[in-house]
């Protein structure tokens, strides 16, 4: 845990005190793989200062309105689902004047009641045992940034926070964070996600919870294995078929396999089709394939890879700030620990659904590697997901 102090990195961040946590980047190292370009499929927004640096140059030729951040700029994305503009043969034609956006990839910084750094493990570079430190690297980003531009978004951010939070005491749905976290990773400890059932019988208890209007911890001792099973096929069917579900290739999760290939997964009469994306735009190729939810398990070693995943997902504030974001898009109707425990046992069977799918069907019983691939496939969108506080 960092605080800033003043006239720290030639006077930036020095007005405010800032807590900030790395201990998720602490002992990882990053290196960008050559002809890899996965963050290229991320379109990169813009700081002010950024977009007049590129006026008067060929880069302003690509600059866009943000589709995301209204008020925003960002640079043009190919049609298509294609990738950023500015990338050649895999290649960055400005790497070094490439935008923050870019520059701080594969760490996420989400700001909140403080900054927490997070390293996006879709990125296949910080899977390497060797690089840069990636710790370090994340803090040098951050204290790149102006530091008027740390405070704003900030403030604003703690500011968003705290009225969500006094909204939530009204209506009776607050839970602190240590209680959630607290009881979230006894659930963990004790194989609730890490078996397909043990998942089915978290989101069946949150269920019943709502439903009988009892506590979780006594709704979840009412439910079975075989019960817990049901609700968790249900779920990995239904996670399935949003992931495959026809609709613009630019929003389709992106899977980048150990030979940096773009897949991304479709559903067609029943069958699985396994289709490359091209940097320029649409697909190629197509292996069709039938997959079942029904055989996917958890092999011994695999289930300690599950438990670290679940872990790191606790600790993370920006899931925590989906959980918020989820109980304000429900009105507050919906106590936040149902809502919590529930989301993780989602996100974790979404793990097993993606590790056995980028198998192709042809691997049920899921080892500590295929959950690796699993969470390849799967960080990135956890990262991208709604939430309350900011992301810069």
């Amino acid at each position: 845990m960092e605080k800033l102090q003043p006239n720290l990195r030639e006077g930036r961040l020095n007005s405010q005190m800032y807590e900030i946590d790395t201990s998720e980047l602490r002992g990882r190292y990053f290196r960008c793989i050559e002809g890899c370009g996965f963050c290229c499929l991320c379109q990169p927004e813009l700081m002010r200062e950024e977009v007049s640096a590129f006026r008067g140059t060929p880069i302003e030729l690509f600059i866009v309105n943000s589709p995301i951040q209204r008020g925003r700029k960002a640079l043009k994305m190919r049609s298509n689902g294609g990738a950023c503009s500015m990338l050649r043969n895999r290649k960055c034609t400005i790497y070094e004047k490439r935008p923050h956006f870019c520059r701080q990839f594969p760490v996420h910084t989400h700001l909140m009641n403080r900054i927490q750094l997070t390293a996006d493990l879709s990125c296949r570079g910080v899977w390497l045992k060797d690089g840069e430190d990636l710790e370090s690297y994340g803090l040098n980003e951050l204290h790149r940034l102006p530091e008027q531009y740390v405070q704003r978004e900030f403030e604003e951010a703690r500011y968003v926070f705290e009225e969500f939070r006094q909204n939530a005491l009204e209506e009776g749905v607050w839970f602190e964070t240590d209680i959630l976290r607290r009881d979230a990773q006894y659930l963990i400890e004790n194989s609730y996600f890490d078996s397909i059932p043990g998942m089915g019988r978290v989101i069946r208890a949150a269920e019943i919870s709502r439903e009988r209007g009892i506590g979780f911890m006594e709704a979840i001792r009412t439910v079975g294995a075989q019960e817990g099973r049901r609700a968790a096929l249900d779920m990995m069917r239904e996670l399935l078929g949003e992931l495959t579900e026809e609709k613009p290739l630019n929003e389709y999760p992106v899977f980048v396999d150990k030979d940096l290939n773009w897949k991304i997964y479709t559903m067609h009469d029943g069958m699985i089709e396994e289709k490359i994306l091209k940097e320029t735009g649409g697909t190629i190729g197509g292996t069709d394939f039938r997959f079942d939810t029904e055989a996917i398990e958890i092999e011994d070693d695999g289930i300690a890879t599950m438990r670290e995943y679940a872990s790191l997902l606790n600790r993370r504030d920006a899931f925590l700030g989906f959980v918020y974001y989820l109980t304000d898009d429900a009105e507050y109707e919906y106590s936040m620990y149902e809502t919590y425990m529930e989301n993780i046992a989602v996100l974790m069977l979404d793990l097993a659904m993606r590790s056995a799918l980028v198998q192709r069907g042809k691997v049920q019983k899921l080892s500590s590697e295929h959950i690796e691939e699993g969470i390849v496939f799967l960080d990135m969108d956890v990262h991208d997901a709604p939430t309350i506080g900011a992301v810069i």
